[in-house]
């Protein structure tokens, strides 16, 4: 077992927590059903790479930040537990189910499970504004729903390609740059 490095952890955790914000930045692409942000695929990378404390960092706290500074302030404490959630559930299992066996069909099977948690996760949101009524649910699984899975499909597909296709785990892996995680603490 590696050693904790606590510089390493808050630095990689640091990084990624400023990339989801920075990717939240970059213009987003309207489509006829929603529009697509890449920040998305950074949170999923973050959770393929990170543990779950570092993941919720990158996933939860940094779209919380990044609503506050993007005027959607409204969004900013949902977004948090949402995609906090999401990235905690995507990095225990890319972690401790199986974790010697990581594979793309891994990758894919535990960012799904996000996805499912994302699209479950604003329904309630919006709904629990919106009034718990049939109607608001027809409007709003209609109109809001399909940009949900399109988003996290595109970032599902963004996400495997960086970290497996293209090799930025195992690159990292090799130069040694993946924080061990925190949770090895607890085990010592």
């Amino acid at each position: 077992m590696r050693n904790f490095n606590v510089t390493k952890w808050i630095t990689t955790t640091a990084l990624m927590m400023a990339l989801v914000i920075a990717s939240g930045f970059i213009p987003r692409v309207p489509t006829p059903v929603g529009n697509i942000y890449w920040c998305d695929s950074v949170i999923i990378i973050s959770a393929f790479l990170l543990d779950p404390l570092a993941s919720f960092l990158a996933g939860g706290v940094s779209m919380l930040i990044y609503d506050l500074l993007a005027g959607s302030a409204y969004m900013a404490v949902p977004s948090m537990f949402i995609h906090g959630l999401q990235a905690v559930v995507i990095s225990v299992i890319m972690q401790y189910v199986f974790p010697k066996k990581d594979t793309i069909l891994k990758a894919i099977l535990a960012a799904l499970a996000g996805m499912v948690i994302v699209v479950v996760g604003y329904f309630t949101y919006r709904m629990s504004m919106a009034g718990w009524e049939m109607a608001n649910a027809v409007t709003i699984l209609s109109t809001k729903t399909p940009g949900n899975l399109m988003q996290e499909g595109i970032g599902i597909v963004v996400s495997v390609v960086v970290v497996y296709v293209l090799g930025l785990k195992k690159a990292l892996q090799k130069n040694n740059l993946l924080p061990v995680s925190i949770f090895t603490l607890l085990h010592k």
